[in-house]
């Protein structure tokens, strides 16, 4: 006859001990998994959270942008010039933090590869730091005002005093203010502000100044307001 297989007492109590603890382990995993769902859920909100910030901040920074850009930006009325050693370009400018650009520099200069620029009082006396500006495409750099402007000057040459028969020509003349290049670095034609406009109207109604002087700002203008209502 068969013995049947009987454990001893310390076998039992082994035996339910490893259970309890196999049990104790399956219900600590299914904690945890549940936390790491948890996390997973939590972190994927968080992403979409700052995915739709983004966003936001793009269409804001777009719209920045876009309202720089279509304003009063170029504070200089520009768009070419040419002169012998040197060309000054009229602009009133107050102390601070300026950039300027070209769209293009060119100069009959053959010792350097930079033109020198500058800002200048009323008495021609220094108001601003000297940058110098590459010759060529798209060239432009920051400079400080340090009292009220009469002009800003570019040099055929790397200095003050060279050049003497040589050229400088530039297209597409660009000045505005280093917090407006903070938001958008990009090119824009010269458009006068409101306030520009209002005494520009004041002047013809005075007498202070001719229908010619001021039709090119006043036609920019109109066409800027008929873009501005086609696009609304």
């Amino acid at each position: 006859m068969a013995k049947t297989f009987k454990p001893e007492n310390g076998s039992r109590q082994n035996f339910n001990s490893l259970f309890a603890r196999l049990s104790a382990l399956e219900a600590g995993h299914t904690r945890l998994m549940d936390r790491v769902t948890q996390l997973y859920t939590e972190l994927f909100t968080q992403q979409e959270t700052i995915a739709a910030i983004r966003t936001h901040e793009n269409e804001d920074r777009a719209a920045l942008v876009a309202l720089v850009d279509s304003g009063a930006k170029n504070l200089v009325n520009a768009p070419n010039g040419s002169g012998v050693r040197f060309i000054n370009i009229p602009i009133v400018l107050q102390p601070g933090d300026y950039y300027v650009m070209f769209k293009n520099i060119t100069s009959t200069d053959t010792d350097a590869s930079v033109c020198q620029f500058g800002a200048f009082a009323n008495d021609d006396s220094q108001a601003s730091n000297y940058p110098q500006l590459k010759r060529g495409d798209n060239t432009g750099a920051m400079f400080a005002v340090t009292k009220q402007t009469s002009y800003v000057r570019l040099y055929a040459a790397n200095n003050f005093v060279g050049g003497a028969g040589d050229t400088v020509t530039f297209t597409g003349c660009m000045i505005c203010t280093a917090s407006d290049y903070a938001v958008s670095s990009a090119f824009v034609p010269y458009r006068p502000s409101w306030q520009k406009l209002y005494e520009m109207i004041l002047a013809l109604q005075s007498g202070g100044a001719s229908t010619q002087s001021v039709q090119p700002a006043l036609m920019s203008a109109a066409a800027e307001r008929e873009e501005d209502d086609t696009d609304a």
